[in-house]
């Protein structure tokens, strides 16, 4: 957007040079793409953003986001391009109120979020001006309108043809809303349509694209149009993706395509279980050629792998294998020849990469599609309740990571302040190292508490008030993306190893019961693997000495190779079975023992483990 006068244009772009990136990585899952598929990346990487009130946005957003940045007083007005000082908004045909610029007609949303008051559609706006335009598609033609002497665009009866200082804007707005809303967690799928609707028409289209995409290619965005994108980010915490790339717009709804020669790396391959391998590509790769299975060979007799399915936790640059049985211990060398990428570029002949299978055990893989069995479902305050659901309707996710089933929570119409459980089985971590936790989690709506904290115990029994035992927070933090499937890993659980009783639990609270004092939550595919240790059978401790001194012996040995702890076991018969024998204490990290004996005459044996 431009102001009306050159010196003024001059002293505007010299004040917001100074405006922010994309944060670093924001639009990586977009690069390389086009067509529908770059839409569909840009849709998953801005929806979810976090919603305001349509009085929100005239309390706060806008005055700021449209701050004049020479008059901080003012406003920028959409159309007319005219400084208008914020104290004047509904104050008659003169002051400002708030545009709809993809009309809230077109779809029916009013002024309901999220649709309705997405701060990257509507605009500060001279009320006559608004009402002017009113509800009317946009395409080029129609008598000029003018306000206070500001050109604000033509008008005919049924198009609206904004000035060409904010064309583009204009048209990058409605490409945003196209993106940004697809249909998806029960909201509208707002569509670009290349005719003008009738003023009645109630559809969620607009129009007319061929002149938007134009207007787009004359009007290429500028210092203001940035500026008012990092701050509307400021607040919602999505961006309007064609602003910061305005080539995307081309790759959509254009003929162009972003230029890419490079070919597809491989770039990890990670071992699910002794049948099942993850190869995961430098981008998103061609389906048919990914799910050839002649296309991978593993050496040290594993060969072609049994199937390939591209797609991987949802990612287009992910392949699943399974292989024949792989061995612990063992390095593999996988060779990949003719994967392409979405451009036709292939992959070097003979990629290698080499991996290990290690001794990981899924200790407990859930998915709840076929219930909660060993599941605690506990509700120490509010009538709601951890539920298993399969609904993927209004305020429920769209989809399912794994399965149709997953674990969902929402306080919200309950009777008081929620405080729910979801607790896992007994898991017994004795012979295991290394344990890993992974788990998908969805969240909606919004509360002052974050409202799920990942939690273990190691007193917890099963059936008491789980408020009754000690639990240790290991994990407290919203997805980055709002209302979209996360996956939750890399948990330091290292202290966990070798403990026997143990339980992990999903803790729900809310502040309250309704409108944004309560999130919904969603659980699925909750996963804790391990390496397994051997129980290697360790020699005999030797050397066993026993002192005794004023009433009390002294116990010392020399210590066993490979040994972290030592038990010592005592009887009054030196013949005795050894399961006879009473088990005293276990020893780690010493080779001595004190103690005052509970007997004249007693023995003692020493094992190693």
């Amino acid at each position: 957007m431009k102001l009306p006068y050159l010196i003024l244009i001059i002293l505007q772009i010299f004040s917001i040079t100074l405006t922010a990136d994309p944060p670093a990585g924001y639009y990586n899952s977009a690069e390389g793409l086009s067509g529908e598929t770059l839409k569909s990346a840009l849709h998953d990487i801005i929806s979810g953003h976090t919603q305001f009130s349509y009085d929100d946005l005239r309390d706060f957003i806008l005055p700021a986001a449209d701050e004049d940045t020479l008059n901080t007083d003012n406003i920028i007005l959409i159309y007319t391009g005219r400084s208008q000082p914020k104290s004047t908004y509904n104050s008659g045909s003169d002051g400002w109120n708030r545009e709809h610029v993809w009309a809230k007609s077109r779809g029916d949303f009013g002024n309901s979020a999220p649709c309705g008051t997405d701060a990257h559609m509507v605009h500060p706006c001279d009320e006559s001006v608004n009402s002017l335009r009113g509800n009317k598609d946009f395409d080029n033609g129609g008598s000029a309108v003018y306000d206070l002497g500001y050109l604000a665009g033509y008008t005919d009866a049924d198009s609206w043809e904004p000035r060409d200082e904010v064309k583009g804007d204009v048209a990058r707005i409605i490409f945003y809303m196209a993106c940004r809303y697809e249909g998806e967690s029960g909201e509208l799928d707002l569509e670009l349509v290349d005719y003008i609707q009738t003023l009645t028409s109630n559809d969620p289209f607009t129009g007319k694209l061929s002149s938007l995409y134009q207007w787009h290619l004359d009007d290429p965005p500028d210092s203001w149009e940035r500026l008012r994108n990092d701050r509307v980010y400021g607040y919602q915490n999505n961006r309007n993706p064609f602003v910061d790339h305005p080539e995307y717009v081309n790759y959509i709804w254009g003929d162009e395509a972003p230029e890419d020669n490079v070919p597809p790396e491989i770039s990890t391959v990670s071992v699910l279980d002794a049948e099942n391998i993850v190869v995961v590509f430098s981008e998103y790769v061609d389906q048919t050629s990914t799910e050839t299975v002649s296309n991978y060979q593993i050496d040290n007799g594993i060969g072609t792998p049994l199937s390939a399915t591209l797609g991987y936790n949802s990612s287009d640059s992910s392949v699943l294998l399974e292989v024949n049985s792989l061995t612990p211990g063992v390095s593999y060398t996988i060779t990949i020849n003719n994967i392409a990428d979405l451009h036709d570029n292939v992959i070097a002949d003979n990629s290698q990469y080499i991996f290990e299978m290690t001794s990981i055990v899924e200790i407990l893989a859930e998915s709840f599609e076929t219930g909660t069995s060993g599941w605690a479902l506990y509700s120490s305050a509010s009538n709601k309740d951890w539920e298993r659901t399969n609904d993927t309707g209004y305020a429920h996710p769209n989809s399912v990571p794994e399965g149709n089933y997953y674990m969902y929570m929402n306080n919200y119409g309950a009777d008081v302040a929620g405080n729910d459980w979801l607790i896992s089985p007994e898991i017994d971590l004795t012979n295991y190292t290394d344990p890993q936790l992974s788990f998908y989690n969805w969240y909606s709506y919004n509360d002052t508490e974050i409202g799920l904290k990942v939690k273990y115990s190691l007193d917890y029994n099963g059936s008491q008030d789980p408020d009754e035992s000690t639990w240790v927070t290991i994990h407290e933090s919203l997805a980055s993306q709002y209302a979209t499937w996360e996956l939750e890993e890399g948990f330091n659980l290292s202290d966990l190893a070798g403990e026997s009783d143990l339980h992990f639990a999903f803790h729900y609270t809310s502040s309250g019961t309704g409108a944004n004092s309560c999130r919904a939550w969603a659980i699925d595919s909750v996963m804790l693997s391990a390496e397994y240790i051997e129980n290697v059978q360790l020699p005999v401790p030797q050397d066993l000495q026993i002192n005794y001194s004023a009433g009390q012996i002294s116990l010392s040995w020399q210590p066993v190779t490979g040994a972290v702890s030592y038990n010592i076991y005592s009887s009054p018969d030196p013949e005795a079975e050894f399961t006879d024998w009473e088990f005293i204490v276990t020893v780690t990290g010493e080779t001595t023992w004190n103690t005052i004996p509970a007997a004249e005459k007693i023995f003692y044996k020493v094992t190693a483990q």
